[in-house]
């Protein structure tokens, strides 16, 4: 568990969203702290409330670092590119959504709410929610590598027209965040750098320029310790680029051999075995589903639409048809 919760003041109320760097080491935003010092901030992280023992704060950059007792194991660090699909785990409440989107832009230079002009990471949010309060503090995370860091999350962006009543206008889809490259700098913290993701990213931009051989090269830098679900996706999608549909096969059972929870890998094997025409596939596929089901909500309501549209049953099928009848419901699937 690395999401975490900032508490203050003595009845220990809930201000904000905050992670855990590595052992004794919590990151967060500086003004979820809201000025306070050190012994009177806690940090709930799962079960556990921690003391703080001592804050170091850039109020400039939004970014605040504690110092707490506890362990946990260390995050990784990597910088994000533009369409980047990112998450953020943390929730303020039990039933507010997890976030996630794209980075639409890095390094853009803002003028953030303290005056001071800083480069962020600007983001695309899916959950138009109209506010963002007590996400604040949370970590950008890489989406398909929950322990990949990419950002501190800082800023929501006010939508430009206010209510016809007055008052303060709706959050709009864009957030921005603090590249954790810059966090990890000003601070002097320890990163582990995580080349996996820097060389994962590569390959899936190669692979959306068609360009299966980019893919490779960027896949080969990757060592065996790293080869997770998301490695032999990209590879099977490589493999498909080149009208390999049995190698596709063989790196789509790796893939679910790693994880078989990967929604993305799951889609694209159902997919797959559906184009093959052959019954024993199409068994398959029906298999798939039914033992995925209740792994996504997302995910049961795309295999209940291949259902209706008779897409597990005998006749011959198209990519093009598949999709359009029964379109993924997220772009990282396609």
């Amino acid at each position: 568990m690395t999401d975490a919760t900032i508490l203050l003041g003595p009845d220990a109320r809930p201000s904000g969203s905050a992670f855990v760097w590595s052992p004794g080491v919590v990151i967060t935003a500086n003004h979820v702290l809201k000025g306070k010092p050190a012994d009177r901030i806690q940090v709930l992280v799962g079960d556990d409330v921690c003391a703080v023992t001592a804050v170091e704060s850039d109020p400039s950059l939004d970014v605040a670092v504690l110092a707490v007792s506890g362990a946990a194991p260390p995050l990784l660090s990597a910088a994000a590119a533009v369409d980047d699909r990112w998450v953020v785990t943390s929730r303020p409440a039990s039933n507010d959504p997890q976030l996630d989107g794209r980075v639409t832009a890095t390094g853009r230079i803002i003028v953030n709410d303290g005056g001071a002009e800083v480069a962020m990471l600007q983001l695309d949010v899916e959950q138009p929610l109209g506010d963002y309060g007590g996400y604040s503090g949370s970590a950008v995370r890489a989406h398909a590598r929950a322990r990949t860091v990419l950002g501190v999350l800082c800023e929501q962006v006010h939508q430009r027209n206010r209510p016809a009543g007055g008052g303060r206008p709706a959050a709009s889809t864009v957030l921005y965040a603090v590249p954790i490259g810059e966090v990890v700098r000003r601070f002097g913290l320890v990163a582990v750098d995580d080349v996996a993701y820097r060389n994962l990213a590569a390959a899936g931009r190669s692979l959306r320029d068609g360009d299966p051989d980019g893919a490779d090269r960027s896949l080969a830098g990757i060592p065996s310790t790293a080869r997770d679900a998301e490695y032999w996706l990209l590879r099977a999608r490589a493999a498909r680029l080149r009208r390999n549909a049995f190698v596709e096969a063989e790196y789509l059972d790796r893939a679910l051999r790693c994880d078989a929870r990967h929604l993305p890998s799951i889609a694209a094997k159902i997919t797959q075995l559906v184009l093959t025409n052959e019954s024993s596939d199409r068994a398959a596929a029906q298999r798939l589903a039914e033992d995925a089901h209740g792994v996504s909500p997302a995910l049961d309501n795309w295999t209940d639409c291949l259902r209706r549209h008779r897409m597990l049953e005998p006749g011959i099928r198209s990519r093009s048809e598949v999709v359009s009848l029964c379109p993924f419901p997220d772009p990282d699937w396609s």
